[in-house]
C-alpha cells in the first residue's frame, strides 16, 4: 500500500483531537472499567483519555506489525501481553490510528479471549481501508501520519527510503515541511539520519 502524501499533526492538535475523542466516547454512554493502550502509539492517547474521562485504570499491550515505512509483517504479533485481569470488565482500546486494522483486530480478539465483557476501540485517525472501523474516532485520512511522538523514528526511516529513491535533501526537507513538520525539527532529524547512515 503506497502512501502519496503525509500529514504531521502538532502536539496541540493531538491534544485537542484527544479531547474530542473523549467527548465522543462519553456522549455514547460507554463507561470503560479500564483503558488498554496499544504500545507504542496508543500510550499518549490512552494517558490523555484516562485524564479526560476520569478513568485511572490504564494498562497496555504491545502488538508489532509495521517493520518499516509501508512494510508490514505478514500478521501482527502480541509481543507484550496485558498485565492485569480484565475478566468481566468493559475495555476501551486506545491507539493513535486504525491503519490496516490488523493490529486492532488481533487486540480485540485477544482481549475477548481473556473474558472482557465488552471491548470498544477509540483512535484519533482511521484510514479508509482499515478492515475494522473503530467505535470512536475523530478524523479519517489516507495520508501517512508523522506523529509528534515518533517524528525522529519516522523521519529516519523516510530518509533511508528516499535516499534509495534518489531524492535530494532539499526535496526531503520541503516534503516534510509541507506535511506540517516544523522546519527546525525536519532539518535536525534529517541531519541525524544522514549522519547515522554514514556511520553505519
Amino acid at each position: 500500500m503506497e502512501y502519496l502524501k503525509f500529514i504531521a499533526p502538532s502536539w496541540d492538535e493531538l491534544f485537542t483531537d484527544t479531547v474530542k475523542l473523549a467527548e465522543i466516547v462519553e456522549s455514547s454512554g460507554f463507561k470503560p472499567d479500564v483503558i488498554v493502550a496499544i504500545a507504542r502509539g496508543g500510550w499518549i492517547i490512552g494517558r490523555l483519555l484516562s485524564d479526560f474521562m476520569d478513568q485511572p485504570n490504564v494498562t497496555d499491550i504491545r502488538v508489532e506489525f509495521y517493520k518499516d515505512i509501508y512494510v508490514t509483517e505478514p500478521k501482527p504479533r502480541i509481543t507484550q501481553p496485558i498485565g492485569v485481569d480484565i475478566k468481566g470488565l468493559k475495555v476501551l482500546v486506545a491507539d493513535d490510528v486504525a491503519d490496516t486494522g490488523e493490529s486492532l483486530t488481533v487486540t480485540v480478539e485477544y482481549l475477548k479471549s481473556l473474558g472482557a465483557e465488552e471491548v470498544k476501540i477509540a483512535t484519533i485517525y482511521v484510514k479508509p481501508w482499515s478492515k475494522i472501523k473503530p467505535d470512536y474516532y475523530v478524523k479519517e485520512t489516507d495520508a501517512w501520519i508523522i506523529f509528534p511522538h515518533e517524528v525522529k523514528e519516522t523521519i529516519s526511516k523516510l530518509y533511508l527510503k528516499w535516499v534509495s529513491e534518489g531524492k535530494t535533501m532539499d526535496w526531503m526537507l520541503k516534503t516534510l515541511i509541507d506535511s506540517g513538520v516544523k522546519r527546525e525539527y525536519a532539518e535536525y532529524f534529517l541531519r541525524k539520519a544522514a549522519k547515522h547512515k554514514l556511520e553505519r
